[in-house]
């Protein structure tokens, strides 16, 4: 085995390609040691360790495989990106120029031609396209669901990480196809859902002809200027709140310490103090038994029709 030093490149993290070896002098006979020993990550990537490597350097490893041009999309880019609860990517797909080869590695990473050049940014040492072309492409790629895409694309609006614009620009600009779930998250936030199971509620009450206008995530105070909260649905002419309660975020302890589902209780309990009447629902019940709780929620809200509060403001 050869003892002179691997290189240690900038941003590499212990990897290099077989051109930047070549470029140091390493012969075919050396990069073949290193494929015995197990140093050679897939095609003409190798490391400076013998793996396993874990997931955030097989990306970035993956990068230098697919070649300078190149940017991470679809799944394996929103994770990235910050998107959370997203599913395991069959395939990691790169972005490549027209002018590139589509190929295939060992890590099951694909790299994809593409016309329409995407914006770059670096995340975590990788360069990825942009989070709307990530979205779409995971659409188009048929990486994610019609509903995963919308929760996806919902996160990322009211977490004002994009913007409805520069979503429908890349819709407008790629083509729609697979697209459906960015675009009912775009009209669902217009709408004024910020996630997946308010935009499903808020479908449900616009079709229902037994319910008056329900707002989405309305600022609720009382005239003498005291904050309420932002319920999830709001009927103002019935002063009924409709609450949806997820495990995912109404249990453990937040980043002060606070118990989650204690406080989700509490909120609750001021909304009753101020005569607002609070219907809770989970997300699950909603997905599959919509008409049962439309049906139960339907019959509170006739019977307070006409009680909404009248010392409650909507800011």
């Amino acid at each position: 085995m050869s003892d002179r030093p691997f290189p240690s490149i900038p941003s590499q993290f212990g990897f290099a390609t077989t051109a930047q070896l070549r470029e140091r002098g390493f012969s075919e006979w050396e990069l073949h040691e290193f494929a015995l020993a197990g140093r050679r990550v897939t095609r003409a990537v190798y490391a400076a360790t013998v793996g396993p490597w874990p997931e955030p350097l097989l990306r970035i490893a993956g990068g230098l495989w697919a070649g300078p041009a190149a940017a991470l999309t679809g799944v394996a880019s929103l994770k990235l990106w910050g998107v959370e609860d997203l599913p395991k990517p069959e395939v990691i797909r790169f972005l490549v120029p027209p002018d590139c080869r589509t190929r295939r590695n060992s890590l099951g990473m694909l790299t994809v031609r593409s016309r329409r050049a995407p914006r770059k940014f670096v995340r975590s040492d990788v360069t990825v396209a942009s989070l709307e072309r990530s979205l779409a492409d995971a659409g188009r790629f048929k990486e994610l669901s019609g509903n995963d895409l919308l929760a996806a694309t919902l996160a990322m609006l009211y977490a004002r990480r994009t913007t409805q614009e520069l979503l429908a620009r890349e819709v407008a600009d790629g083509g729609d196809a697979g697209t459906r779930g960015v675009h009912e998250a775009i009209v669902a936030f217009r709408q004024g859902a910020w996630s997946r199971p308010e935009a499903v509620l808020g479908d449900a009450i616009r079709q229902d002809h037994r319910f008056p206008r329900m707002l989405s995530n309305p600022r609720l105070s009382t005239r003498a200027g005291v904050f309420v909260g932002v319920p999830d649905g709001y009927f103002p002419g019935e002063g009924v709140a409709v609450q949806v309660h997820s495990k995912k975020y109404h249990r453990g302890v937040d980043a002060a310490g606070a118990d989650r589902w204690e406080r989700t209780l509490t909120r609750d309990l001021g909304y009753e103090e101020q005569q607002i009447h609070v219907v809770p629902v989970a997300p699950r019940t909603l997905y599959e038994d919509m008409g049962r709780f439309r049906d139960a929620l339907a019959v509170v809200v006739s019977a307070r029709r006409g009680q909404g509060p009248s010392h409650i403001v909507i800011d």
